[in-house]
């Protein structure tokens, strides 16, 4: 006798990410801080690895705002 159980990946994926987030929002424990120092940590490598594009598109982003609300301002003012 066989008996055999399909589950499909994308169910296992979904239960996955459930116990995953009910583990991180429970009360205070070792393993949320350290899940969070880790994720930090991975944000920071990856900002600081790539830091000069990003810096750069952050400024480019920036001073178009800043042109167009000062331009703005600017002909409200006169």
């Amino acid at each position: 006798m066989k008996i055999e159980i399909v589950i499909p990946d994308e169910e296992i994926i979904e239960v996955v990410k459930n116990m995953v987030a009910q583990r991180l929002t429970r009360d205070y424990s070792y393993d949320k801080n350290l899940y969070r120092r880790e994720i930090a940590q991975a944000v920071r490598d990856v900002i600081y690895s790539d830091k000069e594009n990003i810096v750069n598109m952050v400024v480019n982003r920036a001073s178009s705002e800043v042109k167009s609300k000062a331009i703005k301002k600017l002909l409200e003012d006169i």
